[in-house]
C-alpha cells in the first residue's frame, strides 16, 4: 500500500504539474496538493481491496478453525476492546502530535524569520530549503528504519506475550546496531558533503550548510523511529507519545527563541535536531528501564563509531585522489563517486574490524 501510494503520488504529481505548468506557479502548487491526495487515495483503495480479499480467502479456514475450538472458549469483548484501545489511542495521539508539530513549524519558522528582519519571500525561501530539501535528505534513509520498525513490532509483541525476554533483548541489540551502523556514517557524510549533496539532488548548494547543521541528529532520528516501534511492541506506546511530546516542546521553544535571534534559519535546524535528540534519549531510557541496559557496547557503538571517524578523516584524501585522476570532485558525477567511495570504505572498514560478519550478510539476504 505504501509503495503504491508513493509511486502514484509521484507519477500523478509530475503529470499534473506538466499539464498545468503554463498556467503559473500557484496552479503547479495546487497540482502537488492534488497529486498527494491521489497517492493517498490509491494507497487506501489497495488496502481495502487487500482487506476484502483476505476476508474471503480466510473465511473457509477460519470456519474450520472455529469448529475445532472448544465451545467453552469465550471472549471478553469489553476487555479486548479496552486492550486494543489502550494501544491504539496513544499511537494515534503520537501521529496527531507529529502532524501538529509539523504545522507549528510551518507557521512559526517563517514568522520568526520575518520578525528578525527578513522579507516574506526570503523567509519562505529559507523555510523551503529546510523543509523541502534538508529534512527530505535527512529522512531519506528512514526507508530502512521504517521497514525495520514494521517487522520489529510483531516480533517484540510475540516475544513479550511468550515472556521470552531473551528474544526481546536480542531484537533490541539488533535495533541499536542497525541504527548506529546506518546513522553514524550518514552523519559523517552529511557533515562532510552537505553542500555537494544539495547541489547533486536539488542544484542548490546553498542549502548544504543547513544539512551540515542538522547532520548531528541523523543517528538519533533513525534510532528514534525504531525505538518507537520497540516501545509499541513492549506494550508501552504511551511512553513513546510522552517522549515525542517533550522533544516536540523543546523543538518549538528552540525555534521560537533561536530562529528570531542571530542564528536565523540555522537556529531552526538546530532546534529540530535537539528535539529529535531529546526524544531519542528519553526512548532509550524508557526501554532500558523496561528490559535493562545490557548492551554490547563494542559491537553496537565502538566499532561503527571508529569506522565513522576514519571515514571523516578519509574524505579530503578521497577528493584529492579524484582530482589527481583529473576527475572534478565537485561536478555531479564526481560527487556521486565521492559518496560511493565513502560508502565502500566504511563497509570495508566494518568488515575488517569484524563489525559486519558473514552471519549478518546471510541475515540481510533473508
Amino acid at each position: 500500500s505504501q509503495i503504491t501510494e508513493q509511486i502514484s503520488r509521484l507519477l500523478s504529481t509530475l503529470m499534473i504539474i506538466n499539464a498545468v505548468g503554463y498556467l503559473g506557479l500557484k496552479y503547479q502548487a495546487a497540482g502537488i496538493a492534488i497529486g498527494i491526495s491521489i497517492g493517498e487515495l490509491c494507497g487506501l483503495l489497495l488496502l481495502i481491496i487487500l482487506f476484502i480479499s483476505t476476508l474471503f480467502n480466510n473465511h473457509i479456514s477460519i470456519s474450520n478453525l472455529k469448529n475445532k475450538v472448544s465451545a467453552n472458549l469465550k471472549h471478553n469483548y469489553i476487555s479486548d476492546f479496552r486492550l486494543i484501545t489502550g494501544l491504539a489511542v496513544p499511537i494515534t495521539l503520537g501521529r496527531i502530535i507529529n502532524s501538529l508539530m509539523m504545522s507549528g513549524e510551518a507557521v512559526l519558522i517563517p514568522r520568526q524569520l520575518e520578525l528578525s528582519g527578513l522579507s516574506i519571500s526570503k523567509a519562505t525561501s529559507l523555510y523551503g530549503q529546510l523543509s523541502g530539501m534538508v529534512e527530505q535528505v535527512i529522512f531519506l534513509p528512514t526507508v530502512f528504519t521504517i521497514a525495520l520498525t514494521t517487522s520489529l513490532i510483531p516480533n517484540v509483541s510475540d516475544a513479550m506475550a511468550r515472556n521470552n525476554i531473551k528474544k526481546v533483548k536480542s531484537n533490541y541489540q539488533d535495533v541499536i546496531r542497525i541504527s548506529c551502523y546506518l546513522g553514524l556514517p550518514i552523519t559523517i557524510i552529511f557533515y562532510r558533503s552537505g553542500t555537494d549533496i544539495c547541489n547533486l539532488l536539488f542544484g542548490y548548494p546553498q542549502a548544504g550548510k543547513l544539512l551540515t547543521a542538522m547532520a548531528f541528529s541523523a543517528t538519533f532520528l533513525y534510532y528514534l523511529q525504531v525505538s518507537h516501534g520497540m516501545l509499541n511492541g513492549l506494550g508501552k506506546p504511551h511512553l513513546s507519545v510522552i517522549n515525542l511530546g517533550l522533544g516536540s516542546a523543546v523543538k518549538l521553544i528552540g525555534i521560537f527563541y533561536l530562529t528570531g535571534q542571530s542564528l536565523g534559519i540555522y537556529g531552526a535546524a538546530i532546534s529540530i535536531g535537539l528535539g529529535i535528540v531529546l526524544s531519542a534519549l528519553l526512548n532509550f531510557i524508557a526501554i532500558g528501564h523496561n528490559i535493562g541496559y545490557n548492551i554490547d557496547l563494542k559491537n553496537c557503538f565502538v566499532k561503527p563509531l571508529a569506522a565513522s571517524i576514519l571515514l571523516y578523516f578519509s574524505h579530503p584524501y578521497i577528493r584529492e585522489f579524484l582530482n589527481y585522476l583529473s576527475i572534478n570532485s565537485t561536478a555531479k558525477y564526481g560527487i556521486i563517486l565521492v559518496l560511493l567511495i565513502m560508502i565502500f570504505i566504511y563497509i570495508l572498514i566494518m568488515i575488517i574490524i569484524k563489525a559486519i560478519t558473514i552471519e549478518d550478510l546471510n541475515r540481510f539476504k533473508k
